[in-house]
């Protein structure tokens, strides 16, 4: 599948494979660096691929393999770009992480009162 878009210097039309999506390229007309851009419906077929460390077959997606561990950054990198507020995960799961456990906190004082 291809992606197609333009240059913002200089509107020349550019094509690329959506592998190459994410990546910074010079524009073959003004040479000044281009970012492919990747949307939702740029999404890159799946399929099964071999892990280079441990052979097994994983999808092409993956951002790890499930069984060796061996890291995708390029898939990462892919699914960070695809989903802003992927950017903001880690602290919503902090806040969550102390919000719930502030609530947990209060239901066990209520709760020993109540016993008292």
């Amino acid at each position: 599948m291809d992606i197609k878009f333009s240059c913002p210097n200089c509107q020349q039309p550019m094509v690329s494979g959506w592998e190459s999506a994410g990546l910074t390229v010079p524009c073959p007309s003004c040479q000044q660096g281009v970012s492919i851009p990747l949307t939702f419906h740029q999404t890159p077929p799946a399929a099964l691929i071999p892990c280079p460390d441990c052979d097994r077959s994983i999808s092409n997606l993956a951002t790890s393999c499930p069984g060796c561990g061996h890291p995708f950054p390029e898939n990462q990198a892919r699914l960070y770009q695809q989903s802003p507020q992927g950017q903001n995960d880690g602290c919503v799961t902090v806040v969550s992480g102390w919000l719930g456990l502030f609530i947990a906190v209060i239901v066990v004082m209520f709760l020993l009162r109540g016993c008292s």
